[in-house]
């Protein structure tokens, strides 16, 4: 059942759905009517407050089914894979109602949609992009390496190289390699991400992702 506490005095407008203690790492989703009303209207998308977040709602009850039974095991393998370890306990999601993008990873913000298989392995995607935020030193000295190996490629594609290939790994073991590659269809229309994925045929993944792509 999901926990939905009273609004912070602080926040007002910003509503906390999801929140449990005493758990080793943990995501937790927020709903903003503010931030969903400002992506709508940049983007010049119809706002209804009560529709978009009464859709949220709806939304969220339905993903948390299949969610809250894999959010340990994909922080784990996210851990596992990168080899990297979460710094913050608390990783703070937004639901917005429109997006250009499926999401982004600073703040985290994910558009709902009703691919909740979808949804996760965006939301797996972009917490990759938190846990090298989080380790900024490593992350710094892997990004350098990225650079001298593939001089040609921009800022976007080095990173996907990385964040998609941990991504792939860490789906495929949670969900399995099927549903793994029919959302991997989905995201190659995405310009850097396509030439990320074109690379990384070239490479061997292993379980040490990171080592195996700079080969160290």
């Amino acid at each position: 059942m999901i926990r939905r506490p009273p609004r912070s005095t602080l926040f007002p407008y910003t509503t906390l759905f999801r929140s449990f203690i005493n758990m080793k790492n943990q995501f937790i989703f927020k709903y903003s009517t503010i931030y969903d009303k400002n992506w709508s209207l940049a983007l010049h998308r119809d706002y209804d407050r009560q529709k978009n977040k009464e859709n949220f709602e709806e939304f969220l009850n339905n993903f948390s089914k299949i969610w809250d039974q894999k959010e340990n095991q994909i922080l784990e393998a996210i851990e596992f894979y990168s080899k990297l370890k979460w710094k913050n306990k608390n990783i703070k999601v937004y639901f917005v109602t429109n997006l250009k993008v499926s999401g982004f990873s600073d703040p985290l913000t994910v558009r709902i949609s009703n691919d909740y298989n979808k949804i996760a392995k965006t939301l797996t995607h972009e917490a990759i992009h938190e846990i090298l935020l989080q380790n900024n030193k490593e992350w710094e000295r892997i990004y350098k390496k990225l650079n001298i190996k593939f001089p040609e490629e921009n800022i976007k594609t080095k990173v996907h190289i990385v964040v998609n290939a941990i991504t792939e790994k860490v789906f495929s073991k949670v969900f399995g390699d099927k549903e793994s590659k029919r959302i991997r269809d989905v995201e190659k229309k995405y310009i850097g991400i396509k030439r990320a994925y074109e690379l990384l045929e070239n490479i061997e993944v292993e379980d040490d992702v990171i080592k195996s792509i700079l080969n160290i």
